[in-house]
């Protein structure tokens, strides 16, 4: 009996001592008895310990996102898909421009060659519309040529029928604008006139005349 009662003093002296204990209020007041009970506080816990560079666990954090990527496994944001978007579409407008000014400059040297080519057609139908007028005014000036030495050999075969032999002049004259048989039947008259022939000699005149009207 005497040990449990010794014990049971034992117990209770214990928990006396571990009770806190009400600190009496210092004669200063009650606001400087409560900061010095918090600055004891503090005086009493333990100082935290310093941490230099980075957290703990952040390096790992860091080879993670490495692992996934640069952009650390997101996805780009709103901004550059869209200026992504914006440079593929300059890209493509750009090579629609290339090839329609390439496509240009091949028109443009198309259009050159067929404005050079306009030109040199330009050139030779004016030459030949001149070459043209100027054989139109040779044939017309043969033709009035032939009509007045036709003219004028009819009057010589009147002179020849009334017996006259005086046509030297008309037969020079139309020798150098009749056709060559009509010249070859001028120099048969000639010599028809010289040899006092002048019915001959009107005959051959009337050949003349028959052939410079054929053309021949």
């Amino acid at each position: 009996m005497r040990l449990v009662a010794a014990a049971v003093s034992a117990l209770a002296a214990a928990s006396l001592a571990a009770a806190p204990r009400k600190s009496a209020p210092a004669s200063g007041g009650g606001a400087d008895g409560g900061t010095r009970s918090t600055r004891a506080a503090k005086l009493r816990a333990p100082p935290k310990p310093t941490i230099l560079g980075d957290p703990p666990g952040t390096l790992s954090n860091w080879r993670e996102a490495q692992k996934e990527g640069p952009d650390g496994g997101h996805e780009p944001s709103a901004s550059v898909q869209e200026l992504q978007r914006e440079i593929a579409d300059l890209r493509a407008r750009t090579g629609t421009l290339e090839k329609q000014i390439a496509a240009t400059q091949q028109q443009t040297e198309v259009l050159q060659q067929m404005s050079q080519q306009l030109a040199d057609l330009r050139g030779q139908m004016a030459g030949a519309e001149d070459r043209r007028d100027e054989a139109q005014q040779r044939t017309l000036l043969q033709r009035q040529q032939s009509e007045d030495a036709i003219a004028g050999l009819v009057s010589a075969q009147s002179v020849l029928a009334g017996g006259g032999s005086d046509v030297s002049f008309a037969i020079d004259a139309a020798d150098q604008s009749l056709t060559p048989q009509a010249r070859r039947d001028l120099g048969a008259a000639r010599s028809a006139i010289q040899n006092h022939d002048l019915s001959a000699a009107r005959t051959y005149l009337q050949s003349a005349i028959a052939d410079a009207q054929a053309g021949r």
